[in-house]
C-alpha cells in the first residue's frame, strides 16, 4: 500500500510543477496533497517496520531498514523541495 501513495506523491508533484510552470493558482492544493500522501507513505512504511517488530521477524528488519532508510530519506526531500518550487514560483 505504501507503495502505492508512494506513486500517488510522485505524480502530484510533478503536476504541481507543471502546474507552476503554467501559472496556475491551484498549484499550492496539488502541492499539498503530495506532500499529504508523502506522509501517508512514510507512516505506512513505519506501520509496516512496526508489524515486523510485533512479529519479531528481525531479519525482515535487518534486510529492508538499512536500504529503505536512504531511500525514504531521499524520497522525502527530493519531494519537499520540489513542491516547495512548486509553491515559490510566483503567479504573473
Amino acid at each position: 500500500m505504501w507503495m502505492i501513495t508512494g506513486i500517488i506523491s510522485v505524480i502530484t508533484t510533478i503536476i504541481a510543477l507543471l502546474m507552476a510552470v503554467n501559472q496556475n493558482k491551484k498549484k499550492v492544493y496539488i502541492s499539498v496533497t503530495a506532500i499529504t500522501f508523502l506522509v501517508i507513505t512514510l507512516l505506512l512504511q513505519y506501520n509496516q517496520v512496526n508489524v515486523w517488530v510485533m512479529k519479531e521477524d528481525w531479519s525482515a528488519l535487518m534486510d529492508v531498514i538499512p536500504s529503505m532508510n536512504g531511500i525514504l530519506c531521499g524520497y522525502t526531500v527530493i519531494i519537499l523541495l520540489a513542491n516547495g518550487i512548486a509553491m515559490a514560483i510566483k503567479n504573473k
